[in-house]
């Protein structure tokens, strides 16, 4: 039996007694199902209301604090069937018997689908739902926050089919369970406010309405839509899509559909890389190919050209040096103009190796520090051909231009004009050079070529 005083045998005050049963209500928490016949919500946020039970017509007098109002997402009306839990207590400068409430939920499947209907229509009144407030998802997203419950194959699902991108991935666990699941979502959403990430997401399996009821919640959505960074749900959900879905800013059916979503850029990225690495050597191999044949072209030409003096001009020599200078000279000129194309070709092709370098380089700077180290070899191989290309030309021109320099002392060395400053003369008839005197007879005119002018002559006699 209860003691009624103090161990002391001295009575309680009121305020003893009040607190010692407030200590004993302790162990009376519990759920209690009623409809809403009186509500009151005070200037900060409080709302006092009284549950009935229909059959006695019993009350029950509860309290529930503006924080925990909010979080619940629901907005109480009178005639309102609802699930609260919490526990008694008794206010004692008031006197009065409270049951506090930390969590309150509609009963019912009709109650949560007029109340998803009628939250629905006033969010899409604001414009949380239009497309337009919706946040693209960063091109290459590497910091993932997850909400979800960490007990289920939820997470297996996601993270076994997240891509092996270097993601860095915060895993937040939360109720994901019916309309008691709402405030738990809101404080891990609220949480993730002070996180680095890319992006957030909410992902869950499917269900029932009432197992969904905790993405319906009012607050959440609108934490959701204020959220400073994209929100992607994986929800598997009813044929009523759950609200968090709707304000979301991607929405996929599956956890692991938004794994894939997340990929994606990832993927393309790789596949840009691979095309991009074999469009270029492409490229590289047709200006090889290109060089090869205007190299073979220009060479061809000058080979041309020597092997014509070496075969004919020395012959004409035999008969007039003159003939031999002017086809140096004409060689020469061919040569000089060959040497501008030659170089001009060369200045080009630099250039565009230059450029197509610079566009490969500059490609790879947009591609994620991940993926660089994949781009070595090809920028190692595009240096290494544009450096051949360019030794070969530089190449060909100094060994053509010691051809010419030789050419040229080889025709000046046999000049036989050369010998004129020795002494020497050099007689012509009729502008031919002439060797032995069988070429001449009486009458003839000559003409002789000295250092300095010449003279003409009549053949009067020959020995």
């Amino acid at each position: 039996m209860t003691a009624k005083t103090k161990a002391t045998g001295e009575p309680y005050t009121v305020t003893e007694y009040v607190s010692r049963l407030n200590d004993a209500l302790v162990d009376v928490s519990g759920e209690v199902v009623g409809e809403v016949s009186e509500l009151t919500v005070s200037a900060k946020g409080h709302a006092y209301f009284t549950l009935k039970d229909k059959d006695t017509g019993y009350v029950l007098p509860c309290t529930i604090w503006r924080s925990r109002y909010a979080l619940s997402g629901l907005k109480l009306d009178l005639g309102t069937e609802v699930l609260v839990k919490g526990r008694p207590d008794f206010y004692g400068p008031f006197g009065k018997l409270s049951f506090i409430t930390n969590t309150v939920e509609l009963v019912g499947e009709g109650a949560l689908k007029k109340a998803y209907d009628k939250l629905k229509a006033k969010l899409d009144k604001e414009g949380l739902f239009a497309d337009d407030r919706k946040r693209p998802l960063s091109p290459y997203p590497k910091k993932i926050g997850v909400i979800t419950s960490t007990s289920g194959a939820v997470v297996h699902d996601f993270s076994s089919n997240l891509g092996k991108y270097g993601f860095k991935v915060k895993i937040m666990d939360s109720r994901v369970e019916g309309q008691e699941s709402g405030p738990d979502l809101i404080l891990s959403l609220r949480a993730f406010r002070r996180e680095d990430i890319d992006v957030l997401v909410l992902i869950r399996g499917g269900g029932s309405m009432q197992s969904l009821a905790g993405f319906d919640n009012e607050t959440l959505v609108r934490e959701i839509a204020a959220f400073p960074v994209p929100v992607i749900a994986g929800i598997g959900h009813h044929q009523d899509v759950p609200l968090a879905t709707l304000v979301a800013d991607g929405a996929e059916s599956t956890p692991s559909l938004v794994a894939a979503r997340l990929n994606k850029s990832w993927s393309e990225a790789e596949q840009n890389i691979a095309l991009c690495q074999v469009g270029i050597m492409a490229k590289f191999t047709e200006r090889v190919a290109t060089t090869k044949q205007n190299l073979t072209a220009d060479t061809n030409s000058i080979c041309s050209a020597f092997q014509a003096v070496i075969e004919g001009g020395f012959a004409k020599v035999d008969r007039t040096f003159a003939t031999a200078e002017v086809v140096f000279s004409n060689i020469f000129n061919k040569y000089t103009k060959a040497e501008f194309a030659v170089k001009q070709n060369l200045i080009k092709i630099k250039h565009s190796l230059s450029a197509t370098q610079n566009k490969f380089f500059d490609f790879g700077r947009r591609i994620p520090a991940e993926h660089q180290s994949q781009l070595t070899l090809t920028e190692r191989r595009l240096a290494e051909t544009a450096n051949g290309i360019i030794s070969r030309y530089d190449k060909y021109l100094l060994n053509t231009d010691k051809k010419l320099i030789d050419l040229d002392r080889l025709i000046s060395s046999q000049n036989p004009k050369r010998q004129l400053k020795l002494g020497y003369s050099l007689v012509r008839k009729g502008g031919v050079l002439l060797k032995n005197t069988e070429d001449l007879k009486i009458g003839d005119k000559i003409e002789t070529e000295l250092a300095s002018g010449g003279v003409q002559s009549e053949i009067k006699r020959l020995l």
